[in-house]
This record gives C-alpha cells, structure tokens and sequence, in this order.
C-alpha cells in the first residue's frame, strides 16, 4: 500500500504524493491504490477514500522529481 499525503496547503488538490520504498518501486504501478478526489476539503479526504468505490478509474502520470526523494503521481480520472 501507498501512503499518499496532499502535496500543498491548500483545500483542493489534485496532487498527491506517494512515498516510495525498494519494494513499490518494483510493483507496477496499477498496482498502486492511488486516488485523488476532486473538490474534495482536505479533511474529508480520508472519509471519501474509504468510500471510493474500485470500479473508478483513474489515469495515473508519472513525473520525474527530486523533492524529498519521492515520485509526484499526478492522478486525472478517466474518460
């Protein structure tokens, strides 16, 4: 599992950030439960993961960072 944190302050994001260890660097990446919730308050979003349903797709982008040695997944649903 990824544990995912909102990268910014702010209210509404639609980035998060994944800590990545040895062993999910060698998983695939669909693999990965990463959700975003878009217009979602921060302090709901633990409330609204839980709810989040598996039949939700969601598009995941990797871009290459440096910052605190962590990999920026931006997450876009899918149309």
């Amino acid at each position: 599992m990824c544990r995912s944190k909102f990268l910014s302050q702010s209210i509404w994001t639609k980035t998060l950030w994944c800590n990545t260890s040895q062993r999910n660097k060698r998983r695939k990446i669909s693999n990965m439960k990463l959700v975003v919730i878009n217009l979602v308050p921060l302090r709901n979003f633990r409330r609204m993961n839980k709810r989040l349903k598996t039949q939700q797709l969601f598009q995941i982008k990797k871009s290459k960072t440096t910052h605190l040695q962590k990999l920026k997944y931006i997450i876009t649903r899918e149309r």
